[in-house]
């Protein structure tokens, strides 16, 4: 999932060339949500035991 890694630059503070391709960075991550909320819902709805 190349959103975590999107996620990850904002977090630590958005440089030059990431500003530069905001807007290929904000399409990636309206791509890749569906993805991680899909993701997260199978993690956080599974009986703890099964970790």
């Amino acid at each position: 999932m190349q959103i975590l890694k999107a996620i990850g630059l904002l977090m630590e503070y958005p440089d030059d060339e990431l500003w530069e391709c905001r807007d290929e960075a904000l399409v990636l991550i309206q791509h890749d949500a569906p993805m991680l909320v899909d993701f997260t819902r199978e993690l956080l709805y599974a009986p703890l035991l099964d970790k």
